[in-house]
Order: C-alpha cells, then structure tokens, then sequence
C-alpha cells in the first residue's frame, strides 16, 4: 500500500470484497450495535510535526471514533494491541478534536460485536515513527534495499520475504 510494488488482479479484487463487506459492516451491524445517530466515513485531515494526515473514519457519533474490524474469531483478535489500528485512531480523534476511540470487531461467523477501548497515543511518536517510514521508503526506491527493520509483526513478515 506504500506504493512499493503493483498490487495484482487478485489482491484487488480482495480488497473490492473487503469494501463490500465493510459497507455492509457499517450500515446493517454497526448502527444496531451504537444504537445512536452517527457520521460514516467521515474524512478527516491533520498535520502534527510537518506530516499530514488524511483518511476516513469508519463511524463518529461526535463524542467517539470507531473503526470496524472484521475476524474470522473476534474474541481472539480482541485480545491482541495492534499499533497500527492504535495509532490510526489516535491521529482520527486528534483531528475530530476528542478523546474516546473503539475498536469494534465484528466476527464473520456471526455478526457478534465485540467493542473494545483504545488507549491515549502522544502524537510525537506516531510522527516519529512515519517519519522514519518515510525515509525508508526513500532509500528502498533509491537503492531497492528494504531497512533492516524491528521486531514487530509486520517488520518480520516483510523482511523475511526479501
């Protein structure tokens, strides 16, 4: 999604699966679960530290940012922090100026929700981070190195494809 290779037929197709799921996530799911009026694929720009940030939110209600995540077992993806759903919310509820976020999961096998709190992020270091990224990215389409890298999942999943 960097714009690091083409994405093939297959994957787009994937993700046109993903967008009608999504949809249907929003408007049958969703609205029955928040129970109030709220805002879909609100979009959303801020600029922290000299990067902008733009992007949709699933759903905001005025007081709360929710994206939706589907799983094949909601309970399980529910009990893991994933950074990068942390953060993108951190950086939605800055722009939309406040302070509750929601991870929402949805389980494909039964529509069951499950809501769950995502923690304050000081925005410093989401911007640090996408800086480095940033740099990164510059060097790989200089020199068609990929950096060496963290631990965290995405880091060992990429890496070890080289």
């Amino acid at each position: 999604r960097l714009g690091l290779k083409e994405l093939d037929a297959k994957t787009l197709r994937h993700f046109g699966i993903g967008t009608m799921i999504h949809r249907f996530i929003q408007q049958e799911v969703a609205l029955g679960h928040i129970g109030k009026a709220v805002e879909f694929e609100k979009q959303v720009e801020l600029e922290v530290g000299g990067i902008k940030f733009t992007g949709h939110v699933d759903c905001f209600d005025g007081e709360t940012v929710y994206d939706f995540k589907t799983s094949s077992q909601a309970e399980i993806s529910a009990k893991y922090d994933n950074i990068g759903y942390n953060w993108q919310l951190n950086i939605y509820r800055a722009a939309l100026c406040v302070e509750k976020m929601k991870l929402v999961y949805i389980d494909k096998r039964d529509l069951s929700v499950i809501e769950k709190d995502v923690p304050l992020v000081n925005l410093i270091k989401i911007t640090e981070f996408c800086k480095k990224v940033m740099t990164a990215c510059v060097k790989y389409k200089e020199t068609g190195e990929f950096p060496a890298g963290d631990n965290c999942f995405m880091c060992r999943g990429e890496v070890s494809k080289k």
